[in-house]
């Protein structure tokens, strides 16, 4: 998603970004799971439980503070479209999400952000 897809879609987000961000990637990162023997921290995201991660990352987490991050991780794991649901840090999720790709569950993150800064 480009800045001004971004800023279009989520408003209420987007008027609280710093200028220096140029794109999705750089405030959501959301990445299809699979088994990594060499990667300690993803470990206890099983990919046959957990087939996507998703990490907010420093941007947003400045943004929404500890609270926010909590109320995002209960909208995620509460919503209909996800299965299971691990929080190992405040900011690192690993989630079984149906018939959902990077695309629209990053999407699905991103509205959930947006209602929360409202």
């Amino acid at each position: 998603m480009t800045m001004d897809e971004l800023r279009e879609s989520f408003p209420n987000l987007a008027k609280r970004l710093p200028d220096n961000i140029f794109g999705d990637h750089e405030l959501v990162v959301v990445d299809y799971n699979y088994k990594d023997i060499y990667d300690e921290e993803v470990e206890d995201f099983d990919p046959d439980e957990y087939n996507h991660m998703i990490y907010i990352a420093e941007p947003i987490s400045k943004i929404l503070d500890e609270d926010g991050l909590k109320q995002i991780a209960q909208k995620i794991e509460s919503d209909p479209n996800i299965e299971s649901f691990l929080s190992t840090e405040s900011d690192l999720y690993g989630v079984m999400a149906k018939d959902m790709n990077e695309e629209s569950l990053s999407r699905l993150v991103f509205e959930y952000i947006d209602k929360i800064l409202a």
